[in-house]
């Protein structure tokens, strides 16, 4: 069974509050992260986006394509 986009959004929600938990282990003064919180957040960005278009399809809404630009690390 593959994972619906709306499940994989949740996936990487659920990640990024781990991550925000501090999701890192310190070894002989070397910092390891477990997974990089910038890639979760740009993946959930995406994702959040996508459902959001199949549910518009869903609905019969528009085919309108439309892109989310995020200025917050400007």
């Amino acid at each position: 069974m593959s994972q619906t986009t709306q499940q994989r959004l949740d996936a990487y929600i659920d990640a990024e509050a781990r991550i925000l938990k501090g999701q890192s282990v310190q070894f002989d003064g070397d910092q390891l992260t477990l997974a990089d919180l910038d890639t979760v957040r740009k993946a959930i960005t995406r994702l959040q986006s996508q459902v959001s278009a199949e549910k518009r399809k869903a609905a019969g809404g528009s085919r309108l394509n439309v892109t989310l630009a995020d200025f917050s690390g400007c």
